[in-house]
């Protein structure tokens, strides 16, 4: 009988926390990692570089450009051909850029590299049945979908819904997702809704799982050491970023990247009631102990139906049902020929 490896697979592993991830699970002895890159020859090369640093050859490489629906359903046909059931899911990719930019599909490169592919892979794995009975599903979140972060607040929602979108909140939703914005476009802000999302899409997401398989939206935590706002300003990447890297852990700040990767492969002990919460660092900090997160924004079934309907319309329609149990199913269609 074939061994079963212990797999896991993590976006955006070809640097930085992703990368740092990688690493602590093949120190935790995950027999089995896929790198995901958004190409190729990324995760090609940071395979090679794991090998030479001596953890073996239990790696894999997976091409998938998050902000791309056609891309991620080809991760998702090469993981099926594959043959393995992921156990660990860490959906860590994303990126911010210097402007607004809008993926073929019309949508904010931002929140398509954050939540787009993501949400298509995921959808496919489960319909396909490649996570494992047990699965654990991290999607990164952050501190900014607090809307208390300095440089990054959250809009009105329900007052621009009323004012612009006759009180049609998913109309609303799917506007910002395509780079809608009040005043002048601001990519941290984008960022900041974006990430609002990914806390939605957690929730209404473990609602759908079967038993067993959970999710959690969990924010690694400001690292301003990694290449994260490699498309900003001059300013951005050679002043305030190493800035924030130097004296930012003595503000509660910034911290280091190895305490980020830890933050998601802790998901693997939480309690299985902790399924579909956000976590992130205490109110008015970037880093620090995770602590569930909880605001207006949060608790608001309306809004969290409605971005879940915005994500799927904006990811080329691809949702998930969980199939019912045959018994169910039968005595079902028994009540309805009857």
């Amino acid at each position: 009988m074939k061994k079963y490896q212990k797999t896991a697979l993590v976006t955006g592993a070809n640097s930085g926390i992703g990368l740092d991830t990688v690493e602590q699970l093949a120190k935790l002895g995950y027999e089995k990692i896929i790198i995901g890159a958004r190409t190729l020859e990324k995760a090609d090369y940071t395979t090679k570089l794991l090998k030479e640093k001596g953890y073996g050859d239990i790696f894999g490489s997976l091409a998938m450009d998050t902000s791309d629906v056609e891309s991620a359903k080809r991760a998702a046909e090469q993981i099926k051909r594959s043959g393995f059931r992921i156990d660990l899911l860490i959906l860590n990719a994303g990126s911010v850029t210097a402007g607004l930019e809008k993926n073929r599909d019309g949508v904010d490169l931002t929140f398509a590299s954050t939540l787009v592919g993501h949400h298509v892979l995921t959808m496919l794995l489960l319909e396909n049945r490649i996570l494992s009975d047990h699965a654990n599903i991290v999607i990164a979140g952050s501190e900014a979908a607090r809307g208390d972060v300095p440089g990054m607040s959250l809009p009105d929602l329900d007052q621009i819904s009323k004012e612009v979108y006759k009180n049609n909140m998913q109309s609303t939703l799917e506007a910002f997702a395509r780079g809608y914005s009040v005043g002048e476009y601001n990519v941290m802000k984008a960022y900041s809704v974006a990430k609002l999302y990914v806390a939605w899409w957690a929730s209404m997401l473990n609602e759908k799982l079967p038993e067993g398989i959970r999710v959690f939206a969990i924010s690694p935590g400001s690292v301003p050491s990694t290449n994260f706002a490699r498309h900003q300003s001059f300013l951005m990447r050679k002043i305030m970023l190493p800035l924030m890297s130097s004296v930012g852990r003595f503000m509660s700040a910034a911290g280091p990247v190895s305490a980020a990767s830890k933050r998601y492969i802790s998901s693997v002990k939480m309690p299985d009631k902790n399924s579909g919460k956000f976590y992130a660092s205490p109110a008015g900090k970037m880093i620090g102990t995770l602590t569930e997160q909880r605001t207006a924004y949060l608790a608001d079934g309306n809004m969290k139906f409605s971005a879940w309907n915005a994500i799927v319309k904006l990811s080329g329609g691809i949702d998930y049902t969980m199939e019912e149990d045959s018994s169910i199913k039968s005595f079902k269609e028994e009540r309805q020929s009857a």
